[in-house]
């Protein structure tokens, strides 16, 4: 019958944020890292590396801004994303931005208030807030359960 598309989601596109990342010897061998975007996949969609490259450099953004930045307007993007991934632009970000935050908080010791300014938030306080109504845990509560071995919960 028809062809289904497949769909793009932050979990698909995420390698990295640490600057120090390596990645292992299959995603080099199978072409997968582009060396001129370190700890970001080569998916070979223009649009969607542009997009990973604008939350990578500015973080939490909304779509008028990120697609300013890309070039487009807001309502194409967000139009452009609920295409190739079924959810919206803010629901993408957030999962992307997720994936940043819990990283940095996982495998560094970088202080909450740096690592708020990194994923884009202008203070630790709305970050938080953030962070918890994603997981449902304050940041710290994070990177302690992380750190004594106990199980987070679930990201929604």
């Amino acid at each position: 019958m028809g062809n289904k598309i497949q769909k793009i989601f932050p979990e698909d596109l995420y390698l990295s944020v640490l600057p120090d990342f390596v990645p292992d010897e299959a995603a080099r061998w199978q072409g997968r890292i582009d060396p001129r975007r370190p700890g970001r996949y080569a998916t070979g969609f223009e649009a969607m590396d542009a997009l990973v490259d604008a939350l990578h450099s500015r973080g939490y953004q909304t779509s008028e801004q990120c697609g300013a930045q890309m070039g487009v307007e807001g309502c194409y993007l967000n139009g452009f994303i609920r295409i190739v991934s079924g959810l919206s632009f803010a629901e993408w970000r957030d999962r992307y931005l997720l994936l940043m935050a819990c990283e940095l908080l996982d495998k560094t010791k970088t202080d909450v208030q740096d690592i708020a300014r990194r994923v884009g938030f202008a203070s630790s306080t709305a970050f938080s807030r953030w962070f918890q109504k994603q997981t449902g845990r304050q940041p710290v509560e994070w990177r302690n359960g992380f750190r004594t071995g106990a199980r987070h919960r679930r990201v929604r």
